[in-house]
């Protein structure tokens, strides 16, 4: 019993991994296709009219466009901290 209970729990984590590893990276879509997959998932969940879709795509291209401008000042801050860090190592070895 306890074996089976040991393989069942090692096919879930394997099976998991496979599944996420699966997934289309999302950090890489461009923003468009990140708004138009999200707008066509939510139009099929919820039988959304015309009306609410185009409504619910301006949102979402609202939010993934703010989501873009937050990863690139979080990436150009990365950046520069790198620099700082290579400036200061430059300082320590002259």
């Amino acid at each position: 019993m306890k074996v089976i209970s040991k393989l069942l729990v090692m096919l879930l984590l394997v099976g998991g991994s496979v599944y996420a590893q699966d997934r289309p990276a999302r950090r890489n879509m461009n923003t468009e296709d990140r708004v138009k997959e999200h707008t066509e998932r939510l139009v099929k969940e919820h039988n959304l009219s015309d009306e609410q879709r185009e409504r619910v795509e301006a949102l979402n291209r609202e939010h993934f466009e703010a989501e873009k401008l937050q990863r690139e000042k979080q990436d150009a801050a990365e950046r520069s901290k790198e620099e700082r860090e290579r400036l200061q190592e430059e300082r320590r070895v002259c």
